[in-house]
């Protein structure tokens, strides 16, 4: 099957493709599938995948669901057997765009911006990642997206305020666990670091952090770069010499 019509597919028979075609007539496959094919190296990122745990209940998801499951009548957002149906159709989405990026003949490289909120893996009452609201509440599988080399990049929205203790903390577990994350399975992945929510001497502080761990680090965002609207962090960053390929002038 051509990498264009398994994506295709999916949004016509997926619960969660059913309900992107009330409103997108295939728009999400053609932004998957055109960069590929149009250069020899691309990099492709899907939008991120976060849907809430309260959402999902379109007609037709609801309607494949019974059907699959033989369960009858509207499920509660919490229920586990809904949460790992519905878990299910995201992975789906992510492998058909393994698929269709590895058949396009050229050599993309497939990134995912994902969910890291609240407290990471290893902390209180978070022993393991199936225990994160990324898991639970987001339905993003992404630990298994990287183990099982459905991806090739990940950038986790780190996005938390340095000057909240408990957000700090939370900061450094996950960026503790991503670097666990890249060594195990051999994804490259970005910390994102929310600029917008920090001054730029916590901005930079954070952006530190994410290199020790990572090597690298995405800040969010170039319209403001820290909640300091009036001083932008990239002068700050380039004094420092971030980004800069060692040797260069």
């Amino acid at each position: 099957m051509r990498p264009e019509d398994s994506c295709r597919r999916w949004l016509r028979d997926s619960p969660y493709g059913s309900a992107a075609t009330e409103s997108s007539d295939f728009g999400p496959t053609r932004r998957l599938l055109g960069a590929p094919r149009s250069t020899s190296r691309s990099a492709t990122r899907q939008s991120t995948v976060d849907d809430a745990n309260r959402h999902g209940y379109h007609p037709r998801a609801l309607a494949r669901y019974q059907a699959e499951t033989g369960a009858t009548g509207i499920p509660d957002p919490e229920d586990p057997a809904w949460s790992d149906w519905r878990r299910e159709q995201v992975n789906e989405l992510i492998r058909a765009a393994r698929e269709a990026v590895e058949a396009s003949g050229n050599s993309p490289v497939l990134s995912v911006a994902v969910i890291s909120w609240g407290e990471g893996p290893g902390g209180a009452g978070t022993a393991s990642f199936t225990d994160t609201r990324a898991f639970r509440d987001v339905l993003q599988d992404w630990e298994h997206w990287a183990e099982s080399g459905l991806v090739d990049v990940l950038v986790p929205m780190d996005y938390f305020r340095e000057a909240d203790p408990d957000q700090a903390a939370w900061l450094r577990t996950w960026l503790t666990y991503q670097e666990q994350l890249a060594e195990q399975s051999g994804v490259r992945i970005v910390p994102g670091i929310a600029g917008y929510l920090n001054s730029p001497s916590e901005a930079l502080l954070q952006v530190g952090l994410a290199m020790q761990h990572s090597g690298a680090a995405a800040m969010f965002s170039y319209q403001q770069s820290t909640a300091d609207v009036g001083r932008p962090l990239w002068g700050d960053l380039a004094a420092t010499g971030w980004g800069v390929l060692p040797g260069a002038t």
